[in-house]
């Protein structure tokens, strides 16, 4: 038994699969929300873990074709397998392989294009090549079966309701805004001569430690709210604003005074 979410139809004939234009935007859609995604998940681990916002990828948008084409391939051209045990744990092996051979492929094209490893996993894991690791490519099918068996369904439902009329200026827009990227991205590679990080921040130690704490206060807001509210069901709209302006406030100030006064 398979999920077709995308109600895919495979032929004989080149291309060799069938699909509509809506469920062929909806898996472009998708594909482009998880580039993004993509692109601030590697922000935030560079920056969680070397202190370090950093330009991630090639080109200058907040974006990274890698997870969009991974994405794109797999929405197009899979038919998910029921969730199983064995399902889940043969999705690991064979997407944490699929996204390692596009890594090697990728890293390799843009070390001959221009001059310059994008990434390479022998500095920070064992059992590594280059451009491929045995522990990014089973992160890397722990995190695809993960969106293939929930996260893809879930975005599926909600990119589904956007209004036909508005698809295709939207695939459009992002096609040309991709098109100037990568034309920009590669005249600043041969003007200065190869590729260089568009910036570098360093971050305060401390700092990242205030996000997770604001975040952690934001969430326990959240649940005194909801106490606060089953509590006392006549709650109108103006103790909600006041509620949230005071707590978020306090949390603000709270965190400024960890930020000020301690070291972490």
């Amino acid at each position: 038994m398979e999920s077709n979410y995308f109600l895919i139809e495979y032929t004989k004939k080149f291309p060799f699969i069938k699909i509509s234009k809506s469920n062929l935007f909806s898996a472009f859609i998708i594909s482009l929300i998880i580039g993004i995604v993509g692109f601030l998940y590697e922000t935030l681990i560079s920056y969680l873990y070397y202190d370090v916002i950093i330009d991630r990828g090639f080109l200058i948008g907040p974006f990274l074709p890698i997870y969009f084409f991974s994405v794109f391939i797999l929405c197009i051209l899979v038919k998910i397998p029921k969730l199983s045990i064995l399902n889940f744990l043969f999705s690991i092996l064979l997407i944490g392989g699929f996204i390692s051979l596009i890594e090697f492929i990728t890293g390799n094209i843009f070390e001959i294009a221009i001059g310059k490893e994008l990434w390479n996993y022998n500095e920070v894991y064992i059992l590594s090549y280059k451009y491929v690791s045995v522990i990014t490519g089973f992160s890397w099918g722990i995190l695809g079966s993960f969106l293939m068996y929930f996260v893809i369904p879930y975005l599926k439902n909600k990119v589904d309701k956007i209004p036909t009329v508005f698809r295709k200026p939207i695939v459009i827009t992002f096609i040309i805004l991709l098109i100037v990227d990568i034309i920009i991205s590669f005249y600043l590679v041969y003007v200065n001569e190869g590729y260089s990080n568009l910036y570098e921040i360093k971050c305060d130690k401390r700092f990242s430690k205030i996000v997770i704490l604001f975040i952690l206060c934001l969430l326990l807001g959240k649940f005194l709210y909801k106490v606060i509210k089953t509590r006392f069901n006549k709650l109108n709209n103006v103790f909600t604003y006041l509620f949230w302006i005071l707590f978020i406030g306090l949390t603000i100030a709270f965190s400024f005074y960890f930020y000020n006064e301690l070291e972490f």
